[in-house]
């Protein structure tokens, strides 16, 4: 049986995973699809609550910097935040799973299903359930920016940088989900653990998440490569249960790109990076 419900607005709390962060203050979906454990959730756009200056960061840009010297720049990213609105296709599936065991290094999970990884002995050690999670962007906004490249690059940037603001924000708006399923047991979450962080490459554990979710369901896919599709799409795990300790510092302290990523500490969204 399919339950599909409305969700109102919900007020934010303090980020469980990031201490003296705060949450944005609303949940942004309004409509969740339930099916046999598999909880699909379509977002709206404009909720999200983007800006052109997060449009700006997520280009790797300062937003302040660019308003006084180059104010035709963030009119470009105000043009394209407007377009961008109208394109994205922001959704997310996620399935809870019970743990059966944790030993060493492998999370095992009903059905000889099982998680692999240092950081998953790490960081899901005393976790009850696990939150196996794919969101996505959408196609429709990254046909736009293929469409545009030839004609207007820096038009393209920019929505490129709406998509990648976007996709934060969404990243945020997942983990408020899963993390209001654990509060309703008085349990506590992980981190965001993502294939290709320090610890669970994406050779590991792409093929291990993508083992337990039918990520077709929102239009998602993933090549011999591991390479997911649509390209902004997200794969990742996070744990749930009593008395866990969720990392401290910014998520990307654990991402294998640490040292040589150009958005590291520009993530444009609170509570996300």
């Amino acid at each position: 049986m399919v339950v599909s419900f409305q969700l109102k607005y919900i007020t934010g709390q303090a980020h469980p995973s990031r201490p003296g962060w705060r949450r944005t203050g609303k949940i942004a979906y309004t409509r969740a699809m339930q099916h046999n454990g598999v909880t699909i959730l379509r977002f709206e756009p404009d909720r999200l609550e983007l800006t052109a200056d997060w449009v700006l960061q997520a280009q790797g840009a300062d937003p302040v910097v660019l308003r006084a010297r180059r104010p035709q720049v963030v009119e470009i990213a105000e043009r394209a935040l407007a377009d961008g609105l109208t394109l994205l296709e922001p959704r997310a599936l996620v399935r809870i799973l019970d743990v059966e065991s944790l030993t060493h290094q492998q999370l095992k999970l009903p059905g000889k299903n099982s998680l692999t990884g240092a950081a998953i002995g790490q960081h899901l050690a005393g976790a009850q359930q696990v939150a196996v999670v794919v969101y996505t962007s959408g196609m429709a906004l990254e046909t736009r920016i293929q469409q545009a490249m030839g004609d207007d690059a820096p038009y393209a940037f920019a929505l490129d940088g709406v998509g990648n603001a976007a996709h934060d924000a969404l990243s945020l708006q997942v983990y408020r989900h899963v993390s209001r399923l654990a509060e309703e047991r008085g349990w506590q979450t992980s981190i965001f653990l993502n294939p290709g962080m320090i610890g669970w490459s994406v050779a590991q554990g792409q093929p291990q998440l993508f083992a337990l979710v039918d990520a077709a369901a929102i239009g998602v896919s993933v090549n011999e490569n591991l390479a997911m599709h649509p390209r902004k799409t997200t794969s990742g795990v996070i744990g749930l249960g009593p008395g866990m300790t969720p990392a401290e510092g910014p998520p990307c302290e654990y991402c294998a790109l640490n040292e040589t990523c150009r958005f590291k500490g520009r993530h444009v969204h609170p509570g996300v990076g």
